[in-house]
């Protein structure tokens, strides 16, 4: 590690260089806005980048630089964004209640979908939504700020709301509904479990299961400790940044 001070960036950049050609997997955690510093001779010879985009004034902007380092790099280089870590257990628990068998039966009926999160949390929640509408071959129909109109595989229309709740957990809650039929998944700022139910005709269930960390070190640990090459997070960019795009 360093502890460097003073103004002089090129010795800075000389001597951080100097010590990271190594054949060792280097593993990046860039913290903050990717700025000037950013650059080819830095990220080439990275394994995997860990970085926040919760902590980025303008996320297009973040976002298509990284899309650019990544095609420079010819996808060598992993990235793992601790927006998308922080949904890693809710999105476990979804899969979960939809392995229910009248949950699987209400799934090409679903009307609605609602995720809450704290406002700072946007991208978590907006990767979270890529993700469902991913995995369940949606297609994004229109956008305007917080809700969102999607097409389900059977044609019907699915209403999305995206609710802000500062007070709350990082992401808070989501809520999946069909005619007759609710899945939940939420959890308490501050829990460390998350609460899932399925609501349906002559049908309820309720169970618990484990929540990611809130702190950026918990959430480092954990990312690492499942290493991969974060294929699925690559997966659901496109519609990520379609809902990025679209946001304004």
């Amino acid at each position: 590690s360093f502890l460097l001070h003073g103004r002089s960036l090129g010795r800075l950049r000389n001597t951080v260089f100097a010590h990271l050609n190594s054949d060792l997997p280097l593993v990046f955690w860039w913290q903050g806005e990717f700025s000037e510093l950013f650059e080819e001779r830095l990220y080439r010879l990275l394994d995997r980048l860990i970085f926040d985009s919760s902590d980025w004034a303008d996320p297009k902007a973040g976002f298509r630089r990284l899309l650019m380092a990544r095609s420079d790099t010819k996808g060598r280089m992993v990235t793992q964004d601790l927006s998308w870590t922080r949904s890693y257990f809710y999105r476990l628990a979804v899969a979960r209640l939809f392995d229910d068998p009248m949950a699987d039966k209400a799934f090409p009926e679903i009307e609605g979908v609602r995720v809450m999160a704290q406002s700072k949390h946007r991208i978590a929640a907006l990767l979270l939504l890529a993700w469902i509408i991913t995995r369940s071959g949606w297609s994004i129909q229109s956008q305007e700020s917080d809700r969102v109109i999607l097409e389900s595989r059977e044609g019907g229309e699915v209403i999305v709301e995206l609710i802000w709740i500062d007070g709350g957990a990082p992401i808070s809650g989501l809520e999946i509904s069909a005619p007759n039929f609710k899945a939940r998944v939420s959890r308490e700022a501050g829990n460390s479990h998350l609460c899932q139910s399925i609501c349906a005709e002559n049908h309820s269930i309720d169970f618990s299961g484990p929540a990611d960390f809130d702190d950026s070190a918990g959430l480092v640990a954990s990312q690492l400790s499942r290493g991969g090459k974060n294929s699925l997070f690559l997966n659901v960019l496109p519609q990520f940044v379609e809902l990025l795009e679209g946001g304004d």
